[in-house]
């Protein structure tokens, strides 16, 4: 993903589609990170981490682009700093 941490790679009528390096984090910062998105109101995930760990969301195209940008950074950077639970979502 050449050095971001996410990037917006599509989008139908109705969704955009969001990667997210998940490399960025150490293990208890990536459990926090998936808790946040699973307990989201504007993303979904859409698949497990592939085999690069990047994780596939989606947001329904009602938010607007800078409202998910916005959303996604703060929990990003949220997850970075607080440690709520040590175990993988997908282990």
């Amino acid at each position: 993903m050449s050095g971001h941490d996410f990037v917006q790679f599509d989008l139908n009528t109705k969704k955009l589609f969001w990667a997210v390096d998940l490399n960025i984090f150490n293990a208890d910062q990536k459990s926090t990170f998936q808790e946040f998105v699973f307990n989201s109101e504007t993303l979904v995930a859409c698949s497990v981490p592939d085999q690069n760990n990047y994780w596939y969301l989606s947001s329904l195209k009602t938010f607007e682009i800078d409202v998910v940008i916005t959303e996604l950074q703060k929990l990003i950077d949220k997850a970075k700093t607080l440690q709520i639970n040590s175990n993988d979502k997908y282990k």
